[in-house]
């Protein structure tokens, strides 16, 4: 059941709502006109039934009367005759006097099958439906004391018949009444939701085209009209958001292109630093390559300043130098020892070193 009820609230959800406003109104116009056919059909039955009691218990009155002097007298086919006078009504099944001691004194019947009802012992004035028959007992008086009471089997044909007829008429004016519901009701739910449909369709066109600049019309006062202008009022809203995010795009877009030429241009520096650097690294490298180093500790003779080589020789220093590493040598003497060397030729260096 709560599997029914939650399949059909959710088939109601999925139904447009033009079409479910039109189902609603239609509903509640059939359960309108549904109760108030069940209650005039109630009120109807009973007074059908109320009616027939009335009839059946006047028929009694007659017959008991009619038959009350035969009773006194104990003439049994005198009120036999007059219960069979009752055949002249042709939805009486069966009919019995009792005696004021509640036994059956003459009896009517029309066939076997409503002889059974007559052995029933006479209540006083009551009467009861069943399925086929109305049983009625009512009492027989003369002078104000009972003398005894008659039974009526009445059957309920009439009753049923005018039933079927009430319920036809039921039916074709509950029909009549939900056409004439449907045709006001289309047009009308049509006025209450097409301002909906339109701010549906309003609100796909937006979502899909990105335009926060449409504006639906004015609505009136009612509250369609308001939630229109509470509708134009967001749209405002959202076009003035969204403008000012746009231009806080556009600042941190100005931003991110500063910074970044900031960032292009501390890398070129960078990479030209990194290349000075490299050519630096190589000149370095490219100068152990062109010269041998000495290191270590060398033996000079202290008189004549000759170097030991590692096999023992003792070379001029030109020639130590000259085989350990790349230097090549050009010869010249210092002012000391061409004064110690060549004392004749001092003045003349001299005059030309003063001329020069």
């Amino acid at each position: 059941m709560r599997r029914y009820k939650g399949w059909s609230m959710q088939t109601l959800r999925d139904i447009p709502v033009i079409w479910s406003l039109y189902l609603i109104i239609l509903l509640v116009s059939a359960g309108s006109l549904l109760c108030a056919s069940i209650s005039f059909y109630t009120h109807y039955n009973f007074e059908l039934k109320k009616t027939m009691v009335a009839e059946v218990a006047s028929i009694a009155t007659i017959a008991g009367l009619t038959s009350a002097e035969a009773l006194l007298a104990k003439n049994r086919a005198a009120a036999a005759q007059n219960l069979a006078a009752l055949g002249a009504h042709a939805h009486i099944a069966a009919a019995c006097i009792y005696d004021n001691n509640g036994l059956p004194f003459a009896s009517f019947s029309r066939g076997d099958s409503q002889r059974d009802a007559l052995t029933v012992k006479a209540p006083n004035n009551t009467c009861y439906f069943d399925e086929q028959y109305l049983h009625l007992f009512h009492d027989i008086t003369i002078s104000n004391s009972r003398a005894g009471s008659i039974f009526i089997l009445h059957d309920v044909t009439k009753l049923r018949s005018q039933k079927r007829k009430f319920l036809f008429i039921a039916a074709l004016v509950f029909v009549s009444c939900m056409g004439l519901v449907a045709l006001p009701s289309l047009f009308l739910q049509g006025i209450i939701s097409a301002p909906i449909l339109i701010l549906a369709s309003t609100m796909q066109k937006i979502a899909r085209d990105k335009d926060y600049t449409f504006r639906m019309l004015q609505g009136s006062n009612r509250e369609m009209g308001g939630l229109i202008n509470d509708f134009n009022k967001m749209m405002h809203a959202i076009l003035s958001h969204s403008q000012s995010l746009e231009k806080q795009a556009a600042r941190d877009s100005s931003e991110i292109q500063i910074t970044r030429e900031a960032l292009i241009d501390e890398r070129h520096k960078l990479m030209k630093a990194e290349h000075q650097m490299e050519q630096i690294l190589a000149k370095q490298q490219k100068a152990p390559a062109g010269a041998k180093m000495l290191c270590g500790i060398v033996p000079v003779c202290c008189s004549c300043k000759k170097i030991r080589d590692e096999r023992g020789d003792w070379l001029q220093i030109e020639a130590y130098l000259n085989r350990h590493t790349h230097a090549e040598f050009s010869h010249g003497i210092c002012p000391e020892c061409s004064k110690a060397l060549y004392p004749e030729f001092q003045p003349k260096l001299t005059q030309k070193t003063k001329g020069a």
